[in-house]
């Protein structure tokens, strides 16, 4: 093994959450809802992937969006639409949108709901019917239904005992497999007016609308069905009906739903061939995992990381860990901030890693042994807590070949570039002997880019008196895609 103190890495990419989390590891009791018996371990040079694993949940997205906004553990002040029978009113179904891309199977649908009492109620029981349905490129749904389940409500499932209702529902008969976006959709199918159902709705806002920060902004995923027509409930009708201007209201349906989940990463060919790398070859892995790792609908993690700014803490208080992110075998005791974990940012799907290992001893290569792709999924069922059900660990090797001088550290397909001077100068330097078009990034030691200039002329001057002092890394690539990674060290004198 290798001294760990003088280098460093940075990412390509900006981690907004992995900063957030970095620091953050699984604790051993979080295994005992591990599907598999132990973690799953892998060379990512045998190329192979690792075991899939067949995962059951019910998706209560929408739920969960209202639960972590208000963030009250009593659950009580939840929203709702009053839905009355079929005499009495001109909205018939409200559900909500889910957005997948993978093969799923439902095995039932879910909603969570209560009888409502009152003067004008006529049965102790009330009948409701839950559709699955297709949606067309707008996302609204689609007609006839796919399939649908009978629930009631009635007797003590009132909003009185239970003020966020109950979980009503059932399976099909039949399991339905779907591979894209599909709706949940749900109605009062009594005829006896006054035979009212209270449907459990978010308080989202249109991102237009005034309002507290706290309030959670739709996504233009809630839909209802007035009049024989379907809408986004965005902006939907007016107040008469619950809605109105500025309104985005999303309901807690919820399907059950079965898939398969696959971990994997594609490695950089050098690592997968076991090969040594030179010193500050960038190193791109990437994630080929089942999109649900990295979907907020299928995986509390991202669901977390997504809307944690408007709730104190998630119910069972779980750490924010990621859903998909890479360790090596290089993180500083002394300061994580400088090599901490890489998490995959929402949107992307790599991270890039630099190693510098100028003040290693002994005869190069030099590997680290221990650098891993990791893998975590929590499920999306109501309250569900803090346990962990999916979890792997992908081990991998780096190894590095020797660098030169501390300054001077580069991968030199530009020969001609040079960079003077180094250490900088009252915070500037200047990039020479550049030909056509090029353009230059910096990013500081926690890979965060400060700088980017585009230019095609051969020389340009840098500036970093806006920035703190301390090292950098300058990047140049050309129109050919041919690089040159220098280290700077920005100072005054």
């Amino acid at each position: 093994m290798m001294k760990k103190t003088l280098f460093f890495y940075f990412a390509l990419l900006t981690f907004n959450y992995g900063l957030y989390s970095q620091n953050i590891k699984p604790n051993k009791n979080q295994l005992n809802g591990i599907l598999n018996s132990k973690n799953t371990t892998i060379n990512s040079s045998s190329k192979v992937a690792l075991t899939p694993s067949i995962i059951t949940d019910t998706l209560h997205y929408f739920y969960n969006k209202q639960l972590y906004k208000i963030a009250n553990v009593s659950v009580s002040g939840f929203p709702y639409f009053k839905s009355a029978a079929a005499t009495g009113t001109a909205v018939t179904h409200v559900g909500s949108v889910f957005l997948n891309s993978e093969n799923i199977v439902i095995n039932g649908l879910e909603i969570i709901a209560a009888f409502n009492s009152g003067s004008a109620t006529i049965h102790n029981t009330v009948r409701g019917r839950l559709y699955l349905c297709n949606v067309n490129a707008q996302n609204i749904p689609v007609l006839p239904a796919i399939d649908s389940v009978q629930f009631a409500v009635g007797g003590s499932q009132t909003w009185v005992n239970n003020p966020k209702g109950h979980i009503v529902g059932g399976n099909f008969l039949t399991a339905r497999s779907l591979n894209s976006n599909f709706a949940v959709l749900a109605r009062n199918i009594e005829t006896t007016e006054g035979d009212t159902i209270r449907f459990l709705r978010s308080a989202a806002i249109t991102q237009t609308a005034s309002g507290s920060s706290a309030n959670k902004f739709g996504e233009g995923l809630g839909v209802v069905r007035k009049g024989g027509i379907f809408s986004k409930t965005t902006n939907f009708g007016s107040a008469s009906f619950g809605f109105g201007p500025g309104t985005d209201y999303e309901f807690c349906v919820a399907p059950r739903v079965t898939y398969t989940l696959q971990s994997n990463h594609i490695a950089p060919l050098a690592v997968q061939n076991n090969d040594s790398i030179e010193c500050w070859q960038p190193l791109t892995f990437s994630n080929n995992s089942s999109s649900f790792l990295t979907s907020r609908f299928f995986n509390l993690n991202r669901f977390y990381l997504k809307w944690a700014p408007f709730a104190s803490s998630p119910p069972g208080n779980f750490s924010s860990d990621s859903a998909v992110s890479w360790s090596f075998d290089d993180e500083d005791i002394d300061n994580v901030n400088l090599r901490p974990s890489l998490f995959l940012k929402y949107g992307e799907n790599s991270i890039t890693k630099y190693y510098d290992t100028s003040a290693l001893t002994g005869t190069p290569p030099s590997c680290f042994n221990n650098c891993k792709f990791k893998t975590r999924l929590r499920k999306m069922a109501a309250e569900s807590g803090s346990s962990m059900v999916y979890m792997t660990d992908s081990t991998f090797v780096i190894c590095v070949k020797s660098c030169g001088e501390v300054g001077i550290n580069e991968l030199s397909q530009l020969n001609n570039v040079k960079i003077y001077p180094n250490p900088l100068i009252n915070n500037s330097t200047t990039v020479y002997g550049l030909d056509g078009k090029n353009t230059i990034l910096i990013y500081n030691m926690i890979g965060q880019l400060v700088l980017s200039q585009i230019t095609d002329k051969d020389s340009i001057k840098i500036d970093l008196s806006k920035h703190p002092e301390g090292t950098y890394v300058l990047r140049i690539l050309n129109a050919d895609n041919k690089f040159k990674i220098v280290k700077i060290i920005n100072q005054k004198n």
